[in-house]
């Protein structure tokens, strides 16, 4: 149970295995929180290209269900389930299986820096873009808004990653000259 636990771990980006020399906790930083996102969203748009001609009601119906589901939980584990399901609804149709797979390892990862900026997003009352939107630009039969709904959503999750690290930087004590030994 422990190896299998340090796996999923590793596989989310908690933490790093190295045989014989042990694990260590992977910090959490800018740069990968926003390039994250950036990945996210090419594979999305990559995604949603081959799904769009086949997306018919009930798969856009489904889809706003399972989206909608996913977004009244708060623990990991029963979120996953629901964005799987979304993920195999909407983009299902465009016969990318590989793709659907790399979006899934991408939200993983990018779980760490969602439970990071959690407290922020819930306290945040900026009108952001989201999956509803991608379906309702997808409902009109508009590929190119749904695309750049695909674009925009991330845009606030960067932002809110980057708050994040504005916060934590100006909470940490600053070394000075007087402070040391």
């Amino acid at each position: 149970p422990l190896r299998d636990a340090l796996r999923q771990l590793e596989k989310e980006g908690f933490v790093s295995v190295t045989p014989y020399r042990g694990t260590k906790v992977v910090p959490l930083t800018l740069t990968e929180g926003v390039e994250l996102c950036e990945v996210s969203q090419v594979l999305h748009s990559a995604a949603l290209r081959p799904a769009f001609p086949h997306q018919t009601t009930q798969v856009l119906d489904r889809s706003e269900e399972l989206f909608r589901r996913r977004r009244e939980v708060a623990d990991t584990e029963q979120w996953r389930q629901p964005s799987e399901e979304f993920l195999k609804a909407f983009y299902g149709p465009g016969n990318r299986p590989l793709t659907i797979e790399l979006i899934k390892n991408t939200t993983d990862q990018a779980l760490r820096y969602w439970h990071a900026i959690l407290p922020i997003r819930k306290s945040d009352d900026v009108p952001r873009t989201s999956f509803l939107d991608v379906i309702a630009a997808c409902r009109r039969r508009d590929l190119d808004a749904a695309l750049q709904c695909i674009v925009d959503a991330p845009q606030g999750s960067i932002e809110l990653i980057t708050k994040f690290f504005a916060d934590r930087a100006a909470e940490e004590p600053q070394l000075t000259a007087a402070s040391l030994p």
